[in-house]
């Protein structure tokens, strides 16, 4: 069957859809991709606000801080607090009566604590291990 034996109707209705369907294709194409590199440029454009407001806040917080040290580091208050504690530190096993045994004791107590119920909620919470022993060695 050749193309010379078609009827003149057929050829001109595909002729017509051929000439109909094959714009229609194009622009839908040309229309997705402009629709796809809108959205990508929106949501980048989203993401770098976000990241511009997240950077002032962090900003914010550290100069906040930063101003609180200042502060701090000046009133004659904290310094006197400081100069206290440090005396008071190394006075506090004599205030409270605290003997070698007592002292070996609450170590082990602490030992207890950390490798049972602080490692178990450790692992829990970071889905990780932690050497608590070794990290408790490092406290006088």
């Amino acid at each position: 069957m050749s193309f010379n034996n078609i009827k003149l109707k057929p050829k001109l209705v595909s002729l017509f859809l051929l000439v109909g369907i094959v714009p229609v294709v194009i622009v839908g194409w040309t229309a997705s991709n402009a629709a796809y590199d809108s959205l990508m440029k929106k949501s980048f454009q989203k993401l770098n606000y976000v990241r511009d407001v997240k950077k002032v806040q962090v900003e914010r917080y550290f100069n906040r801080i930063a101003s609180q040290i200042i502060t701090f580091s000046e009133s004659h208050m904290i310094i006197d607090a400081m100069k206290g504690f440090k005396e008071a530190f190394g006075n506090f096993r004599k205030e409270n009566n605290i003997s070698d045994n007592d002292l070996a004791r609450l170590r082990s107590e602490l030992e207890t604590y950390y490798s049972g119920e602080f490692a178990g909620e450790y692992k829990k919470q970071n889905n990780k291990n932690i050497d608590a022993l070794k990290l408790l060695s490092r406290v006088d």
